[in-house]
């Protein structure tokens, strides 16, 4: 009986030991897809940002008009979220908001931020970017 039951055993051993080597490298695959996905969806809103394809609002700063879109821009921020909810705002009758004291690159580079959850690599506009991400009450940490 024992020797039925050690074998049985080392069997079941063979066999969880097989389940979890398969299992491990299941997700750690899913995890390389998932982080693969992430990355092309990080380049498209990019490219979406960089081109202004199908953009329904403008960001004024410096009195430069950047193209942006209102879903990205409300996904990400509460404030954008509340300019464009009601018809009646300032920025919602006039398809554009208005950012004053900022310059255009950190715009643009804080912009990029809001597209594509990437934080800039040493920025040297880090506490502007800072300063703006407090003015919308976004996550830029």
């Amino acid at each position: 009986m024992t020797t039925i039951s050690c074998k049985l055993a080392a069997r079941f051993d063979f066999i969880y030991c097989f389940i979890f080597l398969f299992l491990i490298t299941y997700f750690s695959q899913a995890t390389v897809n998932y982080n693969k996905i992430l990355n092309h969806l990080s380049l498209d809103l990019i490219s979406l940002f960089d081109s202004g394809d199908f953009s329904d609002i403008d960001i004024v700063v410096d009195g430069t008009k950047i193209p942006a879109h209102k879903c990205i821009l409300s996904a990400r921020s509460p404030i954008f979220k509340a300019m464009f909810s009601y018809n009646n705002t300032k920025e919602a009758l006039e398809k554009e908001v208005v950012i004053p004291d900022v310059s255009v690159n950190v715009m643009k580079e804080f912009l990029r931020f809001i597209y594509t959850g990437v934080k800039p690599k040493e920025s040297p506009y880090f506490l502007e970017l800072l300063t703006i991400a407090d003015m919308v009450n976004s996550i830029f940490y």
